[in-house]
């Protein structure tokens, strides 16, 4: 008699037919089960017996992870139950060696404004438990100010809260435990108002109603907004054209023929 099968939540027991019947053929088995730390047994279950049959097995879904437990078989004839058969040992119920994995997916691209929350909310595999190692830029991310960090079998929170221009990149995942390592990486974009504009602004090929105006990219740039006072209208500054972040020229239309103008 022995363990077939035994995880995280059931047993499986197994064991061959006696080499006597008593003299009448057995009809079916009892098989028994008690706590370690307790005395008494209690019926798990009964299985009928089957002529040619050389090996049994019993599933046990009543059990507690972490506890030990005690089996016993009886065989059953018109005479009623022989004596047990046990395995002389307790069984422990644990969960099953499995290398980390990724069910429903990995981390995946993504994209959050300025001042957002950068979060990773998977669902995971692996027993024991495995360890989540995160890196940015090749550079190690631990929990602790603005991430945070949770694990537990079968789930894993990441957070980085209050995201920064500086938080985008590249980010890997690694989960690892004593039987294996999996690994995903996705690319985290930041977005946000870019940086001003290098100056000077210079401005060229006046003419009667527009102004070519050329400037310098920022070192964070975004998309370009031309903005023009009319100064003797001592108005406010209004849009009069925008660019990519690739663009740094625009010709500008619409302006008063001989108006003064302030651009930014």
């Amino acid at each position: 008699m022995g363990a077939a099968d035994i995880s995280k939540d059931s047993l499986t027991l197994k064991w061959e037919p006696p080499e006597d019947d008593g003299g009448a053929p057995v009809e079916n088995y009892i098989v028994e089960r008690r706590d370690k730390s307790e005395k008494d047994w209690n019926e798990v279950g009964r299985e009928p017996a089957v002529e040619g049959k050389t090996v049994y097995t019993l599933l046990d879904d009543k059990v507690v992870e972490g506890k030990e437990y005690y089996y016993r078989v009886r065989a059953v004839n018109k005479a009623g139950p022989g004596d047990p058969c046990d395995h002389g040992r307790a069984f422990k119920i644990v969960a099953k060696p499995e290398p980390p994995s990724f069910p429903e997916g990995g981390i995946y691209d993504l994209k959050v404004k300025v001042g957002e929350t950068i979060k990773y909310d998977l669902v995971i595999g692996g027993e024991p438990v495995p360890k989540a190692i995160w890196t940015a830029n090749g550079k190690s991310v631990k929990s602790g100010g603005r991430c945070k960090m949770t694990i537990e079998r079968g789930k894993h929170l990441f957070k980085l809260e209050n995201a920064e221009r500086a938080d985008s990149g590249q980010y890997t995942l690694v989960l690892k435990n004593d039987s294996g390592k999996c690994d995903s990486t996705a690319t985290v974009t930041v977005v946000g108002p870019p940086e001003p504009p290098k100056g000077p602004l210079e401005i060229s090929d006046i003419c009667g109603d527009g102004a070519t105006l050329a400037w310098k990219p920022p070192d964070d740039d975004g998309e370009y907004i031309v903005e023009a006072l009319d100064i003797d209208e001592k108005g406010k500054f209004v849009p009069v054209g925008s660019t990519s972040g690739a663009e740094t020229k625009i010709v500008v239309h619409g302006l008063k023929n001989k108006g003064n103008y302030k651009f930014r």
